[in-house]
């Protein structure tokens, strides 16, 4: 029998067995307890986070290659099983699969083995290479497979990121070594503090040991206070380096795709209203207080035209609560950016700056 599921970026057609692999994983925390966000989880990948974003969000022919939970506020979205999905992933386009064409190849690999999560099973690892390899040589499989791509050498690679993840009885991942934080092991497993990456053996956190040495320890003093390396105290002063650009939301009032096609073009991650609320029907005519609860805590600054909020106290209010950063674009040629502050008072006249910016070199001229 086949069942429609409600699986994200579904609903998904899959037979018995499938769905049995579903219900059987609904409640495991591997599965669904988000433990990270995407910036995050794409930094301790080692994956450029706009990559993890399109894994996550699906392609234009495809809905999404990973598990990520829905959004909502104040819960991470990247349960463990999505880290371990990302990873096989990631050695999978290293070994010349193109990630924009396979999902009709995950749906075969789906029917095959009888599992949804096909990307984090078993049987990946010695017929899901063969599966793979066959379904590139037909008419549906066509581009699957870079043109350099050898069968040996995809195994190879394959294998040997493999070699990072820890398996459970049941044959998932259980825990997760981070291959990019090598030479230090750290392992990611949701059942040991709360899924954040630590130190094997010490057991410290790497965002403890990268916070002391953001507060200017010594890091001889810091690795003797979390019980790891000098060489560890390293890889956590390079996590933080990881940087990934911020990441923008646009509201309703923003109506160029220009400004996105300019942002998206540089390298950030700009986010819609459809996206946020599901669809451009459920998004139309939110009130900025409805999309600004979605948005707090996310760290993502938005970026709009409407400068008659300084007319309206109560929307005014509704931002400051969300505690978010606002820049606000009135016109063209004219660039204003509002720090709506923490600070619990009207910006004063020497805060919002209103700026003439002529084009030429050295200058990004966002237009209208």
């Amino acid at each position: 029998m086949v069942w429609a599921v409600s699986l994200r970026g579904g609903p998904w057609l899959v037979c018995d067995d499938v769905w049995r692999d579903v219900g059987n994983l609904m409640d495991d925390q591997r599965f669904s307890t988000g433990l990270l966000d995407m910036s995050d989880a794409a930094r301790f990948l080692g994956i450029p986070r706009a990559t993890f974003h399109r894994w996550a969000r699906g392609y234009p022919r495809g809905g999404p290659l990973l598990h990520v939970l829905d959004a909502t506020p104040r819960r991470a979205q990247v349960p463990f099983i999505a880290m371990a999905e990302a990873h096989v992933l990631e050695a999978l386009r290293q070994a010349g699969v193109r990630p924009a064409r396979i999902r009709p190849a995950l749906t075969r690999l789906q029917r095959e083995f009888g599992r949804e999560y096909v990307l984090a099973a078993p049987e990946l690892a010695t017929d899901g290479i063969d599966v793979l390899w066959d379904f590139a040589r037909t008419d549906e499989g066509q581009g699957l497979m870079a043109g350099h791509t050898g069968q040996l050498v995809m195994r190879e690679i394959v294998e040997d990121y493999l070699r990072y993840v820890i398996r459970a009885d049941d044959g998932y991942p259980r825990a997760l070594q981070l291959r990019h934080c090598e030479p230090s092991k750290v392992i990611m497993d949701p059942y040991r503090a709360f899924g954040q990456p630590i130190f094997e053996g010490s057991r410290a956190r790497v965002a403890d040991v990268a916070g002391m040495l953001s507060a200017g320890e010594d890091p001889q003093v810091v690795a003797d206070e979390h019980g790891v390396s000098i060489d560890d105290v390293r890889t956590a002063a390079r996590v933080p380096s990881w940087a990934t650009p911020p990441e923008f939301y646009f509201d309703e009032n923003t109506v160029s795709r220009s400004v996105r096609r300019l942002l998206t073009g540089l390298g950030y991650c700009v986010h819609t209203p459809a996206e946020l609320f599901g669809s451009r029907e459920a998004s139309s005519g939110a009130a900025d207080e409805e999309w600004l609860e979605r948005v707090t805590g996310r760290g993502w600054a938005v970026i709009g035209r409407d400068l008659k909020i300084y007319e309206r106290p109560w929307e005014l209010e509704a931002y400051r609560r969300a505690r978010v950063q606002v820049f606000l674009l009135p016109g063209p040629g004219v660039r204003c950016a509002i720090g709506l502050s923490r600070r619990g008072q009207r910006p004063a006249r020497s805060e919002l700056r209103a700026v003439r910016q002529p084009a030429g070199a050295g200058t990004a001229v966002i237009p209208r």
